[in-house]
């Protein structure tokens, strides 16, 4: 089960980073779009559609993974996948992400604007997925408690009064 906070944090986001493996084991790493989460499954869609597809054909243990490194927070998440690309599953999904990618896009020219940038618009053709990725949840690993844990370990061998003591002000060092 995916946790509500775990949830909240991956809906915040329109894109996340896609794990898979071929047959031999050969990893590839690539974006994709989310359109959803509930208490078991991750739905996103497959933008660029390189690998991806050829590799869950072929093996569905898949790995994904969200961070916001603003904040420090991230998780990781692994199961299995499933290629929904007909149905009405794929259309409600569809329909989202459809009002996402043009929330994107109005945002985009809003900040072009805004900054007097003129960027290529290359971007409006791209990210019209062609089939939807279910993923079903197994396990959720935080990315960033582990470097919290060991930062903190690190401070706690550090003697802060001695190394104030030893550099003045402990900023000169």
């Amino acid at each position: 089960m995916i946790p509500q906070d775990i949830r909240e944090f991956i809906k915040s986001f329109s894109y996340g980073f896609l794990g898979t493996a071929d047959l031999a084991g050969k990893p590839n790493i690539s974006i994709k779009g989310i359109v959803d989460v509930d208490k078991d499954r991750l739905y996103f869609f497959d933008l660029f559609k390189a690998k991806t597809r050829k590799n869950l054909e072929k093996n569905s243990r898949i790995s994904f993974f969200v961070i916001d490194w603003d904040n420090f927070i991230g998780y990781q998440l692994k199961g299995r996948a499933k290629i929904m690309d007909k149905g009405e599953v794929l259309e409600k999904y569809m329909n989202i992400w459809e009002n996402k990618r043009k929330d994107l896009i109005i945002s985009r020219i809003l900040d072009n604007i805004k900054n007097e940038k003129l960027k290529k618009a290359h971007y409006f053709s791209l990210l019209k997925p062609q089939y939807l990725i279910i993923m079903d949840v197994e396990e959720i690993y935080d990315l960033v408690e582990p470097i919290k844990v060991l930062v903190k370990s690190k401070l706690d061998r550090v003697d802060v009064e001695e190394y104030i003591t030893d550099t003045g002000s402990g900023m000169e060092g």
